[in-house]
């Protein structure tokens, strides 16, 4: 039964409003649309004169000759109870420009224009056989104007912003149009056989696209894709079941939420009773697991992968062994089904029983033909589900090769290849193939995806994935502080399936960040929206303060306004020797990938000018740092103890003290804006009064003239540029690697120190990163000639 047609209207302030029917704008004929079907909607005088079938058949070009004015958008507001048309544009107005939510009190005087296009609706695959005047068109609405307002409220709730208006597919032939592109009805439940249809045109265009992946194990003769310790339900039986060597088999990401007992969770007490057949059907089943249960035997699945069921809950061996392959798990699903809507597990699955969709399609009949405003970008109503926040479906996500989101709205069907929605007509047909269309934008920001011949550790790609990783993955939260590794664990296991034993000798990850690239991977600053906090104590996982798992909150490495342009980059090696005690508190020299080629990129003449700092020199009786640890801890193994706690990392290198002044308001042209962070100056004295030596982002509470010890760690090769340091370069010509990446720290405790190679050495922690000029760090040392005086062993923790 077609779903009731509803009727939105406008909650911005009447007395805003003109009156409803005002002198129509001149110049807007296209002749006298033909007489209204009777169930069509009426329009007001100015939507009247538009003839719609024409313009769904021929379009209406963006251009001043040929756009069409409706007037200001008070009055289209006002005509929406008596306008079909006008009701249609209201419902995106208050979708888009959130009108009736965040800025309803906003002065909309300034829309003095609303103007109509009409215009294709995507692109098609050049091996289509649909010609390209068969392609939908789609009604397209703007605007003179756009308060600032609005926009950065746009920009915050992630609001679509361009609005549309879309024919359905029922109408399509009446204007001369293939189906593809056009709208589909949605009900109160998805189509079971729409869903298959997604499956099966995703095995028949997309083939090893979305079948292959880099990192999951071989699928050569003898591999297994899973191991036999990984269990399915099995939904016709009802009882847990070994995954074969060939399963084929559905995954489940959900929310557990806190409103259950998880008495329906597998227990070592339940676990035989459930392997028995039928043994499941005497579990009390939260909705979000029946609902999912009924939806793969409907789609004709009969194996299905879900946490709470398949780990034993209460037996940490097992667990322990089902994390570890969550990316295989993931990765070897055929279709993982994604319940973004609701709180917890005891929320009913949208889309899979009646009653549960709320938001229903805005359709009205205009002239006889159906059309509807589009229902809600994938990208949007993930970005705002309970499900998008949570720690642990990140991986899930990012892993899974097929996506199914069952969002309140409407199901969405996702693959590495493209973006199917259920209430419009995206997915390819034997005689047409869309590849371009409206509200494609994927969900997988930060997956961490790798060309097929990638060499992990000689190319720098593979920190820069890692790096969008850790960025989304720290923006989530977690309900307890212990799973902040293992939540995160498929991805290590997925980029240590793709190293490819670069270096066999070092595990490929410690303290969460990559081993062979830990120059770059320590150069992460505070996202900004809140305010860091130390991540301590938590049982069982390493938290130094160099690693972004020391601290809780979202972190960012780059492209953060007013401060940097892309990722930061270590670009020369400066620390001869990195010592890292691990997590069976052993202590092991970290094998990097090699050194960098560098070059100023100025002719020879300039170069030998130029105040270099490159690295310590050599000491007369070189001895290893590994052994100079070793003997510290034989001479004084009670402050060993205390001070070599596993994550502290241990590295010799250039320290000086510098102050800091944050940059004043103004300063700059971009400004770097955070309401618990401030960018600072960091300031080296000189006979002729202070210079600004280089840049770094500290808590807003850091007061001025306050002072740090600042170490070097490499060459700094990111893009901060004159925009960020205006004139406070040095002298001479600006060349890359001009700068070093340093790092401020502060001792942890008064009194922690240790004798290492016979100098006291104090225990330190992060305090930030920044980036210090080349010359200013040489001149602040007293020239080349006391860098030596400089060096010192950090024992970072």
């Amino acid at each position: 039964m077609p779903r009731q047609q509803e009727v939105q209207v406008s909650t911005v302030s009447r007395a805003m409003l003109p009156p409803a029917n005002p002198t129509p704008p001149k110049k807007i004929l296209l002749g006298l649309a033909p007489p209204p079907p009777p169930d069509t909607a009426p329009l007001c005088s100015v939507c009247s004169t538009l003839d719609l079938r024409t313009i769904f058949r021929d379009g209406l070009p963006d251009t001043p000759e040929t756009k069409k004015s409706l007037g200001p958008l008070t009055r289209i507001l006002a005509s929406a109870p008596s306008c079909g048309l006008c009701s249609l544009i209201t419902t995106l107005f208050n979708r888009s420009w959130l009108l009736d939510s965040e800025c309803k009190d906003i002065d909309l005087s300034r829309v003095t224009d609303v103007f109509l296009t009409c215009q294709s609706a995507g692109i098609f695959d050049r091996n289509s056989t649909t010609p390209e005047t068969k392609i939908a068109y789609r009604l397209f609405v703007s605007t003179n104007d756009k308060p600032i307002e609005i926009y950065n409220a746009q920009l915050e709730n992630s609001a679509p912003l361009l609005m549309q208006l879309q024919l359905m597919e029922g109408d399509a032939a009446r204007v001369g149009r293939a189906r593809e592109l056009h709208g589909r009805r949605v009900g109160e439940t998805v189509d079971r056989g729409l869903i298959k249809q997604w499956m099966s045109l995703c095995h028949k265009y997309h083939g090893k696209k979305c079948e292959d992946a880099w990192w999951r194990w071989s699928e050569s003769p003898g591999k297994r894709k899973l191991p036999p310790s990984v269990r399915m339900l099995d939904v016709v039986d009802m009882c847990l079941v070994p995954a074969s060597d060939d399963c084929r088999f559905v995954a489940l990401s959900y929310l557990w939420g806190a409103d259950l007992d998880f008495s329906y969770s597998t227990k070592k007490a339940t676990y035989e009773e459930r392997c028995k057949k039928g043994g499941m059907e005497k579990v009390n089943l939260p909705p979000t697991i029946l609902d999912t249960i009924g939806l793969v035997k409907e789609i004709g699945e009969r194996y299905l992968w879900v946490d709470a069921l398949c780990i034993i809950q209460d037996s940490p061996e097992d667990k322990m062994e089902q994390i570890g392959e969550m990316h295989n798990i993931y990765g070897w699903s055929m279709l993982t089904i994604c319940t973004a809507a609701g709180t917890s597990a005891s929320a009913p699955v949208p889309g899979v029983r009646t009653g549960v969709r709320k938001e229903l399609q805005k359709i009205e009949v205009l002239q006889g033909l159906h059309i509807a405003v589009p229902m809600g970008s994938l990208l949007h109503n993930v970005v705002h589900s309970r499900w998008e926040t949570r720690g642990w479906t990140y991986q899930e996500r990012v892993l899974s090769r097929r996506r199914l989101f069952m969002t309140p709205e409407q199901v969405y069907f996702e693959c590495n290849e493209a973006i199917w929605y259920e209430d419009c007509i995206t997915e390819p047909s034997p005689s047409a193939v869309p590849i371009a269309y409206p509200n494609q934008r994927s969900t997988l920001q930060g997956r961490p995806q790798f060309p097929p011949n990638y060499v992990p550790g000689k190319d720098d790609d593979y920190v820069d994935r890692f790096i969008t990783s850790v960025e989304s993955y720290t923006k989530r939260v977690l309900s307890y502080e212990s799973d902040i590794v293992n939540a995160f664990s498929a991805v290590f296991s997925m980029l240590t399936e793709g190293f490819h034993g670069v270096h066999p000798e070092t595990p490929p990850f410690q303290c969460s960040l990559p081993t062979a690239e830990i120059e770059h991977a320590m150069l992460w600053h505070p996202l900004g929206s809140t305010l860091l906090t130390r991540r301590t104590g938590v049982n069982g996982v390493v938290t130094p303060s160099w690693s972004w798992v020391g601290w809780r909150g979202p972190v960012k490495y780059g492209d953060i306004e007013g401060y940097i342009t892309g990722n930061p980059k270590c670009q020369q090696w400066l620390v001869d020797e990195w010592v890292l005690v691990d997590e069976t508190n052993n202590t092991r020299k970290l094998k990097m990938r090699h050194n960098y080629f560098w070059t100023t990129l100025l002719p020879p003449a300039e170069e030998k000018k130029l105040v270099r700092y490159m690295g310590l020199p050599e000491k007369s009786e070189p001895s290893s740092l590994v052994d100079e640890l070793s003997a510290s801890k034989s001479a004084d193994p009670d402050a060993a103890e205390k001070v070599f706690v596993p994550g502290t990392l241990v590295f010799r290198t250039s320290a000086l003290r510098f102050k800091v002044r944050r940059v004043p308001k103004g300063a700059q042209k971009w400004e770097y804006v955070s309401p618990h962070y401030a960018l600072y100056n960091i300031i080296s004295s000189k006979e002729n009064g202070a210079v600004v030596a280089g840049k770094m982002i500290l808590p807003s509470t850091t007061m001025d003239g306050e002072e740090f010890e600042f170490v070097v760690l490499s060459r700094a090769g990111a893009e901060y540029g004159d925009a960020v340091l205006n004139d406070e370069k040095p002298d001479g010509r600006r060349y890359p690697g001009d700068m070093l990446n340093v790092m401020a720290v502060q001792e942890v405790q008064v009194g922690a120190s240790i004798e290492i190679g016979g100098v006291k050495c104090t225990l330190v922690e992060r305090v930030s990163v920044g980036v210090v000029f080349e010359k200013r760090w040489v001149e602040a040392a007293g020239g080349p000639e006391g860098i030596e005086r400089t060096a010192r062993v950090v024992v970072l923790q």
